[in-house]
């Protein structure tokens, strides 16, 4: 698995292994599309049906390096 020690070592095996405790068939570095080449997503589970990929980052939300959120996720304030 590529990447750091808390990358690989911490977030995914320790979701691998709370995924395999549940009962979930789980893969790591599970091929996205054909070809050797192809990139991965960290970590990819099945359980009673559905298909999940998890892809771990460690960079703080909103950098650069993060997919920017959508705008209709803007959040809206309320008045409590």
């Amino acid at each position: 698995m590529r990447g750091g020690y808390l990358h690989s070592e911490v977030i995914s095996l320790g979701l691998q292994e709370a995924l395999e405790q549940l009962g979930a068939r789980v893969w790591s570095e599970y091929p996205v599309r054909p070809g050797r080449s192809a990139e991965a997503v960290d970590v990819y589970a099945e359980l009673d049906g559905f298909r999940v990929a998890f892809e771990v980052e460690l960079s703080p939300a909103g950098s650069s390096e993060t997919c920017k959120r959508p705008k209709s996720w803007a959040s809206t304030s309320s008045s409590s």
